[in-house]
């Protein structure tokens, strides 16, 4: 008993999420990505960008009692139910929203793209996230996400690594976003197609962020340990 006087090590920014889901409002406030770099601890994550620690966690635990969006536990979910979860939540609001998003910005670079220069860059990447992520979704629910292929632990495995690898690179494209729209702030004179692409941009970066977390944090260590097959195994 001592080692009462050494101070706690900082968690890392997934175990902060899988305690408390509402801290993503607040680590997003902050410039923290959770999703990709989540492994990170929380000091080391808030060193790089000059915050302090102990602030941004007093935040999360004040902004987690005063928000009721931490009535959902996916740290207590099956694999089945996290995966029918993601797909019908993440996979079909992306599905849904990433078209109607590069219609829209390709609205705007076409009546106003003289007047706002980086429109035509903004609709340039909105367009190569959809594409790359409707082939992600297809690739995760005809692989990892089947139950037939579950057994197959080497496939598993590589699988997921690649999804990872899938997932660092959308993190940087809606990093990329986040600067090219001035942190999705639409600028003076914006028409309001403008201005609702600006607010989707957002809550899609928001879901992303969120949709990653689940699929790194806590369905591919079920996955890659074939958790979902061992209840099976006491019958």
């Amino acid at each position: 008993m001592l080692h009462i006087t050494t101070p706690a090590p900082f968690p890392t920014l997934h175990q902060i999420l899988m305690e408390t889901p509402t801290a993503s409002v607040v680590l997003e406030k902050y410039g923290l990505d959770y999703c990709c770099a989540g492994k990170r601890t929380l000091d080391a994550a808030c060193n790089e960008h000059g915050l302090d620690p102990t602030k941004v966690m007093n935040d999360i635990l004040f902004h987690s009692q005063n928000e009721a969006g931490g009535a959902i536990h996916p740290s207590l979910w099956d694999t089945d139910f996290l995966i029918s979860y993601i797909v019908q939540n993440h996979h079909r609001y992306l599905r849904d929203q990433l078209p109607a998003l590069s219609a829209m910005m390709t609205k705007v670079v076409t009546q106003h793209g003289d007047r706002f220069p980086d429109a035509a860059a903004i609709q340039e990447l909105l367009g190569e996230l959809e594409q790359e992520l409707l082939v992600h979704l297809d690739d995760e629910e005809r692989g990892v996400f089947n139950r037939d292929r579950r057994d197959d632990a080497v496939y598993m495995v590589s699988e997921i690594r690649k999804h990872e690898e899938d997932h660092d690179d959308v993190g940087r494209k809606l990093h990329r976003l986040r600067a090219l729209t001035n942190d999705f702030t639409p600028p003076d004179g914006a028409c309001m197609t403008h201005r609702t692409a600006y607010a989707r941009m957002k809550d899609m970066m928001h879901d992303t962020m969120q949709h990653v977390f689940l699929e790194n944090a806590l369905l591919f260590p079920k996955l890659a340990n074939n958790e979902s097959t061992q209840h099976q195994h006491h019958h």
